[in-house]
C-alpha cells in the first residue's frame, strides 16, 4: 500500500480478526435441532442424556429423584440420533450417547455436543 501524500511504501501496524458467529454478528444459517436435559449445574461443558420431549425428561427426572433440577432446552447444529431407552426406565426417547453441553453457542460445532438454552 502507498502513502497517499508522498507515494512511498506503507508499513502495516496492526492485523486483526473477529469470529462474527461468537461475536453475534452472524447467526447459524443451519437448522438447530433441539433437546432436553435435566439440568443439575454441573461445571460446563458437561456430560448429560438428552431426551426428544420435556415429558422425558421430568419421567428420568422423576425416577432419579432430581426434582429440585430444571428442565432445559438443549441446541445442536448437528441432528441427535434418537433411540427408545431399554433399562429400568423403558420407552424413554433419548439421544443415542451422553452429549457435550456448553454455555452458550460457542463452541466448536460437531456429533456429540450442544447448547444450553432456556429453562422449560
Amino acid at each position: 500500500m502507498q502513502c497517499s501524500v508522498c507515494h512511498r511504501p506503507m508499513t502495516a501496524l496492526f492485523i486483526s480478526y473477529v469470529c462474527d458467529y461468537c461475536d453475534g454478528l452472524k447467526k447459524d444459517a443451519g437448522k438447530q435441532d433441539v433437546g432436553y436435559v435435566v439440568w443439575r449445574k454441573l461445571p460446563l461443558p458437561a456430560l448429560e442424556y438428552v431426551f426428544s420431549t420435556p415429558d422425558d425428561a421430568r419421567k428420568w427426572r422423576v425416577f432419579q429423584g432430581l426434582s429440585h433440577c430444571d428442565i432445559r432446552e438443549v441446541t445442536s447444529p448437528v441432528n441427535f440420533r434418537w433411540r427408545k431407552t431399554a433399562g429400568v426406565i423403558r420407552d424413554l426417547e433419548a439421544a443415542d450417547s451422553l452429549i457435550e453441553i456448553y454455555p452458550d453457542h460457542r463452541y466448536p460445532p460437531g456429533p456429540g455436543r450442544a447448547s444450553l438454552g432456556r429453562a422449560i
